[in-house]
């Protein structure tokens, strides 16, 4: 009895808990469907995401006779276990309608894979049925698996990753080996000519092939060991190599996000100890073999390396970025980051983080990019959204695990070009989450402003009720009562006000906004909920003008971003609001900023609206 109370105590506080986040950030996040991953074998320990293809050579000719046309598109999960077996499984892509993502029950209730419902369609594609390879295939665990993105849709190449309990001779590193599947089945590749390295870390880029890192070496597996002609005559691209670069010691770290590829496969960011570093490859061909080694260049240390928890490194992917620039997150432990760096005449340089290093209440599992939102899975099992922007801020935030926490992984996949990417949260017990960011409305925003004043300012330091008057705050936020003011919930106001009101001045170009919902004339409000696609004038600047926002680009102009304005002309209370709470908290910080930071943003906002400023 005094057990069963202590667990219904515990879920009582949890479910309080989570009522007091959801009331504090808000809840912007949808979460789509529930798959099941759960397998007579063992439970997962590691998988990755891509669209399964259901192309002629995967297709029985009768079922296609019989008129499978309408079949929907499937997401593939191809995940290793605990006990060495590796699993193939597809599931209803969420754009299809068919995820389970109609209602909340719905979508909490695990769907089974394609192919293992009890009625399963007559006309499914053999590309969609399950296929699985037996744990004694392999010699341990599957901690790691990384798809050949270039490889044929139907007959895909996987780089595994197996622990074969032989680390702590060779540093931690693990036993590798190339898998394809074809016609229904998994099935070994030859062992390159110079045999399949031990690593600690991997990843893969059409020009460079695998990438892999293994103590102080870095390895590559060209693409022409391992795919098919047609395969390569698609690529013309020269190739990269990195087998003459030496990382620092101790070695690289492991981890299913310790290493990552950037500037078009030129230049490698992996974990080594403490630090993140970056080191560029060599283009072409060296017959002589005397081109000096790339030197490795700093890019973040963490001033508590948890050896625990794994070291993240993200590639944002941010469009709005200069060519020559690229964004990173950076994580560890409580720690994270967002970091430029551009790579230009084969010179790497790295901008000093967003708004320093950020820290957390709970250290971090895992990270995915669905630009323009960041999403953070930490060991209590919420998974945080943020804007790389303001990485501080928390804006939406959702439970997936429960206590204990068993999510460990988070991968994103595009479902369609005209939607945000959606994620993919998966835990050892063998359930995987789907959800999909959605984009805030003006009610979110109003209420989030007003919170993060109180937290800066006190309940009685600004104007409330004319701010609540003015952005329509609802009256939860508005009697809000929240800690005593301090100079870090200060700063964190000045971070996010910066970021809505496109103030932020990023080296490398990146923008600042991120998707709103806009019921306007022309966009139907179904379809806002789940993303809109924004016009952006200059690739430095997040805010449009309204007039331009509805029309259609002209040919020449610059492209289709999915990063929309937060704060425009288009509502002038929220921009004067916004900019007079700025000019107000740029006076109350300690040390003050510079004084060119509040005339920058009332000219800024006078320019927007129309005013007149005589000198």
């Amino acid at each position: 009895i005094i057990t069963r109370r202590l667990t219904l105590s515990r879920r009582l506080f949890s479910s309080f808990c989570l009522s007091l986040v959801t009331e504090r950030f808000g809840v912007a996040m949808s979460m789509d469907a529930s798959w099941d991953l759960r397998s007579t074998v063992a439970s997962p320990r590691s998988l990755c995401v891509y669209t399964a293809a259901a192309g002629s050579q995967e297709t029985n000719p009768f079922e296609v006779a019989s008129g499978a046309a309408d079949t929907p598109t499937a997401q593939a999960v191809v995940y290793g276990s605990e006990k060495g077996s590796l699993h193939y499984r597809t599931y209803p892509s969420p754009s299809s309608g068919q995820g389970g993502g109609s209602t909340s029950s719905s979508a909490n209730a695990p769907r089974p894979p394609l192919g293992a419902e009890r009625r399963p369609s007559p006309n499914l594609p053999r590309a969609y049925l399950p296929v699985d390879l037996a744990g004694s295939s392999l010699p341990g665990a599957v901690v790691g698996v990384v798809q050949a993105k270039g490889s044929p849709a139907h007959r895909p190449v996987f780089l595994v990753m197996v622990d074969d309990n032989k680390g702590a001779s060779s540093g931690g590193q693990y036993a590798t080996l190339l898998v394809t599947l074809n016609q229904g089945s998994f099935s070994k590749l030859p062992t390159p000519p110079n045999g399949m390295p031990r690593i600690s870390c991997a990843t893969y880029h059409a020009r460079c092939g695998f990438v892999m890192a293994g103590g102080r070496k870095l390895y590559c597996i060209p693409p022409e060991t391992f795919m098919d002609s047609s395969s390569k005559r698609r690529s013309r691209l020269s190739p990269v190599d990195f087998s003459s670069v030496s990382l620092p010691s101790p070695g690289a770290r492991g981890g299913q996000d310790a290493l990552q590829l950037i500037s078009g496969g030129k230049v490698v960011v992996v974990a080594v100890g403490s630090s993140v570093y970056a080191v560029s490859g060599r283009e072409g061909e060296d017959p002589t073999g005397t081109s000096p080694a790339p030197e490795c260049v700093r890019v973040v240390g963490f001033a508590q390396s948890s050896q625990v928890h794994p070291v993240i490194v993200i590639d944002i992917q941010d469009p709005s970025m200069e060519p020559d620039w690229s964004s990173l997150l950076c994580a560890n432990g409580r720690e994270c980051a967002v970091i430029d760096l551009q790579y230009a005449q084969n010179q790497i340089s790295c901008a000093p983080p967003r708004n320093g290093m950020v820290t957390i209440s709970s250290p971090i599992l895992a990270a995915a990019s669905s630009w323009p939102w960041l999403a953070l899975l930490t060991s209590d099992g919420l998974i945080s959204i943020r804007s790389p922007s303001c990485l501080a801020v928390p804006l939406k935030t959702v439970e997936v695990g429960t206590r204990p926490n068993d999510f460990f992984v988070l991968r994103s996949f595009d479902d369609d070009a005209h939607t945000v990417p959606y994620l993919v949260a998966g835990s050892y017990s063998g359930q995987a989450k789907v959800l999909h960011c959605e984009p805030d409305t003006t009610q979110d925003l109003a209420d989030r402003l007003m919170r993060h004043a109180i937290d800066a300012f006190g309940a009685e330091g600004f104007p409330r009720s004319e701010l609540a008057e003015a952005l329509y705050v609802s009256f939860t936020a508005t009697s809000y009562v929240g800690p005593e003011p301090t100079d870090h919930a200060r700063n964190l106001l000045r971070q996010y006000l910066e970021a809505i009101l496109g103030l932020a001045d990023f080296e490398g170009g990146g923008a600042t906004g991120w998707p709103t919902e806009r019921n306007t004339a022309g966009s139907p409000k179904a379809h806002a909920g789940k993303t809109a696609t924004f016009h952006m004038n200059s690739p430095t600047s997040a805010f449009a003008d309204a007039s331009r926002q509805s029309s259609a680009p002209s040919a020449g102009a610059s492209t289709m971003i999915e990063a929309p304005p937060v704060v425009t002309a288009a509502t002038p209370n929220a921009l004067v609001a916004g900019t007079a709470l700025f000019c107000l908290v740029c006076a109350q910080l300690t040390p003050s900023p510079k004084a060119s930071l509040a005339n920058r943003a009332s000219k800024a906002c006078a320019a927007k609206i129309g005013v007149i400023i005589e000198n």
